[in-house]
């Protein structure tokens, strides 16, 4: 006779993978919104044209913590800012593995999820939470609305990171690589993050409009200027960029100056060639 396989019982912690769905719906709701199922793992929010779709859940078990991971893509489809997807991962660890991953929701929705809501809301596409203006040589000057909830900032060591996040900002790490993209009065949207811990090197990372960029590693490294050391800390930021509204004409006038005051751009090697467009940008 063949073995009888006695069904083998989860450990007492083992973490409930029903949790991020049901934490979603849970932060969906407290947002006054009705989502309505819309495929496997998917939903409608509720607002049209902005749909969510939860894709994978992990949890490994290292040590006495639990490190977890979800990971959402978001569709838009928005009548003045066009179609957009927009992928996000979180990943999080703490002693508890549904804890860690109900967490990793509750930042999706608060980083990610809220900026791009406010596109469909008019309350809060009314209160950005900056507004730029930008100026391209040559070109015309664009203002822009920014929605961004912040700087998520954890770990023990947070003393060493917390005052210069709060010195540099969330624009201001990526001052450089936003430049480029400002050069494109369309919806952009970036993720930003960084993380310091004894048992490997410092990293950090930047996905712009779903591309990598290798710019913005550099400067986040040189904009915080930390000196290397065995504390742990980790952040993360997002923000959502829109061309609103009309320019305020002394912010202007002021990019301009500045951009005169520079030394003339290098021509191209190609003698047909034109300039690089050069663009600065202020918050308002």
């Amino acid at each position: 006779m063949p073995p009888t396989l006695e069904p083998i019982e989860p450990p007492p912690d083992a973490p409930d993978l029903n949790v991020p769905d049901q934490k979603l719906l849970e932060c969906l709701r407290e947002r006054g919104l009705k989502p309505v199922p819309d495929g496997k793992d998917a939903w409608q929010t509720g607002l049209p044209g902005l749909r969510l779709e939860r894709r994978e859940v992990m949890v490994v078990r290292m040590g006495g913590q639990f490190l977890g991971h979800v990971e959402f893509v978001i569709s838009l489809d928005h009548p003045t800012y066009g179609k957009h997807l927009i992928g996000d991962l979180v990943s999080l660890s703490g002693p508890s593995g549904t804890g860690v991953l109900a967490e990793c929701v509750e930042v999706f929705c608060k980083m990610t999820f809220d900026p791009v809501r406010a596109l469909f809301d008019e309350a809060l596409f009314a209160s950005p939470t900056n507004r730029l203006v930008s100026v391209a040589d040559p070109g015309e000057a664009v203002a822009w609305n920014v929605y961004a909830w912040g700087i998520d900032a954890r770990g023990p060591d947070l003393a060493v990171l917390q005052p210069r996040l709060e010195e540099v900002n969330l624009l201001g790490l990526i001052g450089g690589t936003l430049a480029s993209y400002l050069l494109q009065p369309k919806l952009h949207w970036c993720k930003l993050y960084g993380e310091n811990h004894a048992s490997h090197e410092r990293q950090f990372g930047c996905i712009f409009d779903g591309h990598r960029e290798h710019q913005a590693v550099q400067e986040m490294a040189h904009g915080l200027n930390l000196p290397p050391g065995p504390e742990q800390w980790s952040y993360r930021g997002f923000m959502v960029l829109v061309p609103h509204g009309e320019p305020e004409q002394a912010a202007v006038d002021e990019l301009r100056a500045d951009i005169a005051a520079l030394p003339p751009a290098p021509r191209p090697w190609w003698r047909f060639g034109k300039p690089e467009p050069r663009l600065m940008w202020k918050t308002v």
